[in-house]
């Protein structure tokens, strides 16, 4: 610790000097006022001495002087004064001074008001250090906000919300969600949908929402699947995040004509479509687990598909609305959810209305975000619509055949970029995904790897069913799938047929079809949903389906 002592008369200086330099003190000496702001200003002090009355400035304006150029920091001055003491206190503190010691000095009390001082220089210190540390960093986290607050003003520019058809609200806990709501007007008509949670809340949760929205925009814009942007945004999650963040999600597609709504529902509550002519109400649970748990060979692309009408409205929210507890911490019943949703015209609100009053008097703990979509038609816009002469289109086939190892790539992948991006199946691209996915899936693992449906019941079973397979695929030999894709045009419209066959078991689609109701034997319903025309030869080893465009 460095003092500086400052006296005019050199007896007094010396006699302090040797007592503080015993006692391991730094003594800087000055034998007048403006001697004593000189050394302020050159050296580091960290206290100071002052005598009082000096022949040039006395003690009282060396101090205020020394003060003004410490500024914020704590630079102790003491005085060294005969004054009484009423009136020594009154002028030091007048002056800016800390404290004073009366003449003839008592050696104790002086160390001891130096040591006090001392320490409360460095608790002056220490806090100081530690404001300029929280300055720095609210100045970088404000830097932070700002530029994800940007990216979320940006991507919001994106989004379609036009409340006829998609109304949306969202609670979150803090200044970032962890919640996302993107909603994209597709080229060729029709609406995509995303609506999730990351884990936690905050900025934390809501930085995971960058690559996301990210990689859902650019996805649209290439007229994907909603099954293939799952399947990328898993990878993504997977990749690009930490192994304890995942995220909840569902990704909607709503067709041009308002006539069909196909769902990817990961780690989601349940959703629900209201038909409010018929009060009807089905509830959509999740069929997979969040983005970001499953590795990308065991990842489920698979959609739920579902014929509407102009009737019906979908709702999805987020666990924040479906686990919010009331003040006896109980969690809301799904059935008080799912009454709001049937005795209201207006469901967004009515749920809303529900889950507030349910909630009153307890602190939000999760940011909620729901979402409502009205099933109606939205055409492309008239610059971009695609109006499709299918008498003047040309008929087409494709045959492939795949053979051993090669049943280990992407086929279905490889396939729909040839056929997909043809413009009269541009608009029906996630149909046609989803035929050939479920027909290659069920040809592959329950015709040529003899896999059971019924395996992948559970969790666990779900990891045992995908190392089997895995296993099965290694060790294939003379396997063959075929594939026939053929393309017809008609007067108004045109037929799609799609023939897959193997040299697998036989199979048996009745047995497959009583299973409804399991995680099995979803993907026949589906195909017997869209296509109007099923048909199988060859014991079940081949089928054939007919799709009308």
């Amino acid at each position: 610790m460095k003092i500086l002592v400052v006296d005019d008369i050199e007896k007094n200086r010396a006699i302090l000097d040797r007592y503080l330099s015993a006692k391991g003190y730094e003594v800087v000496m000055a034998s007048s006022g403006a001697e004593s702001i000189l050394c302020v200003h050159n050296g580091d002090i960290d206290l100071v001495l002052m005598d009082v009355k000096m022949p040039d400035m006395d003690g009282y304006e060396a101090t205020r002087q020394i003060k003004e150029i410490a500024s914020d920091s704590y630079l102790p001055v003491i005085f060294v004064t005969a004054l009484s003491e009423e009136e020594a206190l009154e002028e030091a503190l007048g002056a800016g001074g800390d404290d004073f010691v009366s003449k003839p000095i008592s050696f104790g009390v002086l160390l001891s008001k130096i040591n006090a001082h001392s320490r409360i220089r460095e608790l002056h210190t220490q806090v100081n250090r530690q404001n300029k540390e929280l300055i720095t960093h609210n100045i970088r986290l404000n830097r932070e906000h700002e530029l994800v607050s940007h990216f979320f003003d940006q991507a919001r520019k994106f989004c379609f919300f036009d409340e006829k058809i998609v109304r949306s609200h969202s609670i979150p806990m803090s200044t970032f969600s962890g919640d996302t709501v993107l909603v994209v007007r597709r080229r060729h008509g029709g609406l995509a949908v995303l609506i999730g949670d990351f884990t936690g809340h905050g900025l934390a949760a809501a930085v995971g929402t960058l690559p996301v929205s990210q990689i859902f925009f650019q996805l649209v814009e290439e007229n994907a699947f909603i099954g293939d942007i799952a399947r990328e945004l898993n990878k993504q999650v997977n990749l690009l995040l930490p192994v304890e963040m995942f995220f909840a999600a569902s990704i909607i597609e709503l067709s041009a004509k308002g006539d069909r709504l196909m769902v990817w529902h990961g780690g989601m509550p349940n959703a629900y479509l209201h038909d409010q002519s018929t009060k009807e109400l089905t509830v959509i649970k999740s069929a997979h687990l969040p983005l970001g748990v499953r590795q990308q060979d065991e990842f489920d692309d698979s959609v739920q598909l579902f014929y509407v009408n102009q009737n019906q409205k979908l709702l999805v929210f987020t666990d924040g609305l479906s686990e919010a507890e009331n003040t006896s911490q109980k969690m809301i019943d799904l059935s008080m959810i799912e009454k709001a949703i049937v005795g209201s015209d207006d469901i967004l609100n009515s749920v809303m209305n529900c889950y507030q009053e349910y909630s009153a008097g307890v602190a939000q703990s999760d940011d909620v975000s729901i979402i409502e979509i009205s099933c109606l038609p939205l055409e492309a816009e008239s610059e971009e619509k695609v109006s499709v002469n299918y008498k003047a289109t040309v008929p087409w086939h494709i045959d492939i055949v795949v053979n051993d190892t090669l049943l280990k790539n992407d086929v279905v992948q490889n396939l729909i970029e040839l056929v997909g991006d043809y413009t009269p199946l541009k608009e029906h691209k996630g149909i046609v995904h989803t035929l050939l996915t479920e027909l290659f899936t069920n040809a592959l693992d329950h015709g040529i790897l003899g896999l059971e449906g019924s395996d992948k019941d559970s969790n666990e079973a779900f990891d045992r069913y995908y190392l089997e397979r895995n296993n099965r695929l290694e060790t294939l030999q003379d396997a063959c799938l075929k594939i026939a894709v053929s393309y017809t045009p008609e007067e108004n419209s045109a037929v799609l047929k799609i023939v897959m066959s193997h040299n697998g078991r036989e199979f048996k689609a009745e047995n497959v079809e009583a299973a409804n109701g399991e995680l099995h034997g979803r993907g026949i319903t589906l195909i017997n949903t869209i296509c109007e025309d099923v048909s199988y030869s060859d014991n079940g080893r081949s089928i054939s389906v007919i799709y009308r465009i």
